[in-house]
């Protein structure tokens, strides 16, 4: 049996595209209670590690809302994603907000926003996705020209070394 170039490259190019991992929902898990924005940043080496099972990735929020991880965020379906408040071993739902459906949950994730922050050229640019979490909307606006202090904050909290 005999291939030509072509065919051999067409193989190898479809076994390392099998073997990428395709990411259809995250799982987002916030700690009881908790209420105001959750917001995660991307790209950032000193961050968690996200943990990926299956097609799923799951991202953990510490109690202050604020989580830092290692990957660059993943393209996924909002409906299809699952939001959950954690604690005590176990999970309570949370609902997407729908203005056109009453919902009987108490607890709802009423927006998730992405974005990107770079105070000047010199400085990082920052990727993040926030979520505004609770019983009920906002008043208060989330000022990304906050992000550079969360990140300092996040790193002197967790003995990380700053730039």
């Amino acid at each position: 049996m005999k291939f030509s170039f072509k065919s051999l490259i067409t193989i190898f190019y479809l076994v390392i595209i099998g073997c990428e991992q395709t990411i259809n929902k995250e799982v987002i898990l916030i700690p009881d209670n908790f209420s105001g924005y959750a917001v995660i940043v991307y790209n950032q080496s000193e961050g968690m590690k996200e943990h990926v099972i299956n097609d799923k990735v799951i991202y953990k929020f510490p109690k202050n809302g604020f989580l830092m991880v290692q990957g660059q965020g993943y393209v996924t379906n909002q409906l299809l994603n699952e939001y959950y408040y954690y604690g005590n071993n176990n999970l309570k739902p949370l609902c997407l907000f729908n203005k056109k459906k009453e919902t009987a949950c108490n607890n709802i994730i009423f927006n998730q926003y992405s974005g990107s922050f770079q105070s000047n050229a010199n400085l990082e640019k920052l990727v993040y996705v926030m979520l505004v979490v609770g019983n009920k909307e906002l008043k208060e606006k989330f000022d990304a020209s906050r992000l550079p202090e969360m990140v300092r904050n996040y790193k002197r909290e967790n003995h990380i070394a700053s730039d």
